[in-house]
């Protein structure tokens, strides 16, 4: 039996643990997922990572873009960042406009993050993965961002499944958030369903 929850707090304790030894040596890591919309609120992203004692951040709809301060000022402050600006066209590259989108993982000092390239560049979502490391344990993060202004379609899913395929050949755990726009909350709704039965298959393929 499989049982989804949503989390208000959008908080997970996730025990991380490498088999490098006779006997597992692990550590918590404090995970918190926001759909943010937009950088520009930093002060109180910092609170947040401060007051609830995070050790990653997953951020999806950042609005930014690659030279954006906020990303300047989590480097200056100390912060591992591994980010993907939603492209902009050529003929708006030097736009003020926002930059609607964007993906982001940032982590405390003292948690490493290495950017890992899946290879894949699917059309109905933005996404960002990211080794975390602390002491001797590691873990995959991915953050995922599927428009809610775009529809849920079976190439979606088709998609998502081949990312996360890709994900498992890493000897690594896996920690994938963000937004789909799908409400899981409608147990009924189609997309809900297919969203559940994806990851269900996953979880329980030998």
């Amino acid at each position: 039996m499989s049982h989804y929850v949503s989390n208000r707090q959008n908080l997970v304790q996730v025990p991380v643990t490498a088999q490098r030894h006779t006997q597992p040596v692990g550590c918590n890591l404090v995970f918190g997922s926001m759909n943010v919309r937009s950088l520009s609120k930093l002060d109180l992203l910092l609170n947040d990572f401060c007051d609830r004692s995070l050790d990653v951040m997953l951020l999806c709809e950042t609005w930014h873009d690659s030279d954006s301060v906020p990303i300047r000022r989590f480097h200056a402050d100390g912060f591992g960042v591994v980010e993907r600006a939603r492209p902009r066209p050529r003929r708006a590259e030097v736009s003020l406009t926002v930059n609607h989108g964007g993906v982001a993982i940032v982590a405390a000092a003292g948690t490493r993050l290495t950017a890992v390239d899946v290879d894949q560049q699917p059309t109905t979502f933005e996404f960002i993965a990211a080794r975390v490391s602390s002491g001797p344990s590691s873990c995959i993060a991915v953050v995922i961002y599927h428009p809610g202004s775009s529809p849920v379609t079976y190439t979606f899913f088709t998609e998502l499944a081949e990312l996360v395929d890709r994900l498992s050949t890493y000897v690594d755990p896996i920690v994938l958030a963000g937004d789909a726009n799908i409400r899981l909350e409608r147990a009924t709704d189609p997309h809900t369903a297919g969203f559940c039965d994806l990851f269900c298959s996953i979880a329980t393929h030998p």
